[in-house]
């Protein structure tokens, strides 16, 4: 059956789109490091210790947008900050006088609870903006209570003053930023949650076996749906009254690869997944990676990189490489034992800018450290690529089904040279777009357009085609 592509982006993320290969390989690709783009706040502010790591970006009305869990020395509890920027590179707290602390309202204190923001396109205009939190430090909620703790939903108009609505919608407790959204390639709202589906692997003292759920709503204002369990699983409370721990109440789709198997001490701390705009198919997601020390008496003791998962539905899911996406810097870098992706992207010039809070602090020890947000950039539709040999190398795409008149690519030519060809639904070339007439391509570009003999092929690429890559020290991120 042939690939339903319309004319929609196409992404070397995973096999789908190579039905034979030679001299080609499928390789994952770090980000640039770009710098610190926020600081904490001055001695004495509420967020002079810690900016990040709980939060998000996104591009909105025109500028770009920040939201990001902070605390300070003298208040450890994470309340929300706000930042904005024109550029991506440049942020700033604007002063926006909603909530005081120590006697005074200049600060981007945007709400006293932290959590994942998300702009609801389905919502009424007075409530478009939603913000999942778990209740920690709003009204007179406890998230250890059964009765009332849990997932809660706040409101906004303009996703700074937040309305309280009471509304517990999934009644466990599940401690890191959790995430819903509007998926628009199921036409239902996907939440993902962190999950323990095997209770704590390496026995009651050592909380180690955290994995990514996944949760379909139609509704986010109303109660998800799960499955009850006779034994919920607690974690943070054995009263009888206490609030469970996700574990197998709802599918885990995202898990570190052999988590469960002896000798590895590695499972995932947070989702922070994103469904790419511009292709339909694509999601990442760049969880913090939680390495722990076996050895340690701490209970809790970890070093945290970033890796990268990928997928085309949000339920199954890839790792392109076991190696860190983001890894750990030089010890003083500030970003050299904790390192928490910001969820997000935002798309600027011919690059993706993605965030993450970083600290020389580990995790588990209760050490105070100071924690900031980094800047990294990542080439547009970068994150994977089909590398072809120096050599040289062939890829063969699987018949689709297309409508376009034209063929581009994003692709790093290096030092080689490369051809594509068109084949037709029995794989024959068609006649003058073979790789003999193909015009050289040598350019690196975001989006090239492919030319045979100086022409494109117009309606041919409306129909059941396939394409021949053959290509020499290349890299092609999409088409």
């Amino acid at each position: 059956m042939a690939l339903n592509i319309s004319s929609r982006k196409q992404l070397f993320i995973d096999q789908r789109l190579v039905a034979s290969s030679d001299g080609v390989a499928l390789a994952a690709n770090r980000p640039r490091f770009e710098g610190v783009v926020l600081e904490p706040g001055p001695d004495g502010d509420w967020d002079d210790r810690v900016v990040g790591p709980y939060g998000q970006v996104m591009e909105d009305g025109g500028i770009y947008r920040m939201w990001m869990g902070c605390h300070g020395q003298d208040s450890p509890h994470y309340k929300l900050g706000y930042a904005e920027s024109t550029d991506g590179v440049n942020w700033v707290k604007p002063e926006l006088g909603l909530h005081e602390f120590g006697g005074s309202r200049p600060n981007n204190i945007c709400c006293r609870d932290w959590g994942y923001v998300f702009k609801d396109p389905k919502a009424p205009e007075e409530e478009q903006y939603r913000l999942l939190v778990q209740a920690r430090h709003y009204s007179d909620v406890d998230i250890l209570d059964g009765a009332k703790g849990g997932f809660h939903i706040l409101t906004s108009s303009n996703g700074l003053d937040w309305k309280w609505t009471g509304r517990r919608v999934f009644p466990f407790q599940a401690d890191t930023l959790n995430q819903v959204d509007y998926d628009e390639r199921v036409g239902r709202y996907v939440a993902y949650v962190r999950t323990w589906p095997q209770g704590f692997l390496r026995g009651r003292e050592l909380p180690y076996g955290r994995a990514v759920g996944r949760i379909e709503i139609d509704d986010p204002l109303d109660a998800w749906p799960y499955e009850e369990l006779d034994e919920p699983f607690l974690t943070r409370t054995d009263s009888p009254g206490g609030i469970p721990t996700v574990s197998r109440e709802v599918p885990t789709v995202l898990e570190y690869p052999g988590y469960a198997d002896a000798g590895n001490w590695v499972d995932l701390y947070k989702p922070a997944i994103m469904q790419y705009p511009g292709a339909e198919d694509a999601y990442f997601a760049f969880p913090s990676l939680n390495c722990f020390n076996p050895d340690s008496e701490i209970r809790n003791h970890s070093t945290l990189n970033i890796g990268m998962a990928v997928s085309r539905d949000g339920d199954n899911w890839d790792w392109p490489s076991l190696d860190p996406y983001i890894p750990p810097a030089d010890q003083g870098s500030g970003r050299s034992k904790s390192l928490y992706m910001l969820y997000g992207g935002i798309h600027v010039g011919d690059e993706i800018y993605q965030y993450h809070a970083g600290s020389d602090g580990e995790h588990g020890l209760g050490i105070p450290t100071v924690e900031r947000i980094f800047r990294i950039s990542q080439r547009v539709d970068g994150f994977v690529s089909a590398d072809f040999d120096a050599s040289g190398g062939r890829l063969n795409i699987p018949e689709m089904s297309a409508v376009g008149d034209a063929l581009y690519l994003n692709i790093d030519a290096g030092r080689g040279i490369g051809h594509v060809a068109i084949l037709d639904e029995t794989g024959q070339t068609i006649d003058g777009f073979g790789l003999e007439d193909c015009d050289d391509i040598r350019v690196d570009s975001v989006s090239q357009m492919v030319t045979w003999c100086g022409r494109s092929p117009g309606t041919i690429l409306n129909g059941r085609v396939s394409f021949q890559f053959e290509m020499r020290d290349k890299a092609m991120f999409a088409f």
